[in-house]
């Protein structure tokens, strides 16, 4: 699940460069899902959606043809590309007004059928890909739903260092709301993000999570794609199958945590950023990878 900020199509060579990728998955045979992470506009809040705090995709209609338009284009290029598994095409929408999720659902769905494309269309409900709650089934043939899980939050973002990892028990009520609507509906449920923050580099005390929805994601029959490849650790938000601990490269200048720190220490030096954060400083997460391996 390839994260795309529509920013990037501001270059000439944006494409040269998502043809690169789509060439890497090809040669080592592993499918792609194209996601709009962050659409023009912000269709959320938060910094993940290069939002500056404001979700101006739900309040200005030339926002909401960009991204319509942006969905025709990349579809119109690739219909036919079979490594690509299908277009996530948007990722965690937040809005008081689902109608207005729906209506914008709808359109890209229409742009991309109308050149023929067949993909799988993946649909995020509101509230952070958590909300099914006044989500319309879309009138279409070839999608699926797609859920981010991260609970209990406190646990998986480690906003509450003390807290326990809850039993698989716990998991399954969380998740059941899910299964219930894919039992509904009759639509297949891709989990296109789940993880966990890391306590520390050898403490792995929540793989015991991991484990527990990895393996109600099998029962369930889900597919998943664990978030994410790499991040720094050591922050307040789940980090990746590659890690590096903050403290490892990078100095506290404030009490400010995680990436925030990390962006005030290297905004100003794009160089030092690109190189600092290259994957050769990263870690692989080895029992992580044991697990998903399993799986």
């Amino acid at each position: 699940r390839l994260p795309i900020n529509y920013r990037i199509f501001k270059n000439k060579n944006a494409f040269k460069m998502l043809d690169k990728v789509i060439r890497w998955f090809k040669k080592h045979k592993v499918y792609l899902v194209l996601d709009l992470h962050a659409a023009p506009g912000s269709q959320n809040c938060d910094w993940h959606s290069d939002s500056d705090g404001k979700a101006l995709l739900w309040k200005e209609e030339k926002f909401v043809r960009q991204t319509v338009a942006l969905w025709d284009t990349i579809s119109k290029r690739y219909s036919h590309e079979d490594i690509i598994a299908g277009y996530d095409i948007l990722n965690e929408p937040v809005t008081a007004n689902t109608n207005k999720i729906n209506e914008l659902y709808a359109r890209i769905i229409k742009a991309i059928r109308n050149n023929n494309d067949g993909h799988i269309i993946f649909i995020e409900p509101n509230m952070w890909a958590a909300n099914f709650d006044g989500i319309n089934v879309p009138e279409d043939a070839n999608f699926a739903w797609s859920i981010h899980f991260y609970q209990p939050i406190n646990f998986t973002f480690n906003w509450d260092p003390l807290s326990r990892c809850p039993g698989k028990n716990e998991l399954k009520k969380l998740l059941q709301p899910y299964l219930d609507i894919q039992n509904e509906h009759n639509v297949p449920i891709f989990v296109g993000e789940f993880g966990v923050a890391s306590r520390c580099p050898e403490c792995n005390a929540e793989l015991k999570w991991v484990e527990h929805t990895l393996s109600l994601f099998k029962e369930f029959g889900w597919s998943w794609s664990y978030w994410t490849y790499k991040s720094v650790a050591g922050m307040l938000v789940p980090d990746g199958l590659y890690r590096i601990f903050d403290h490892e490269m990078f100095h506290r200048e404030s009490a400010t945590p995680g990436m925030e720190n990390i962006c005030n220490i290297l905004k100003h030096n794009g160089a030092r950023f690109h190189k600092t954060l290259g994957t050769n400083n990263f870690s692989l997460h080895k029992e992580l990878h044991k697990i998903l391996s399993r799986y």
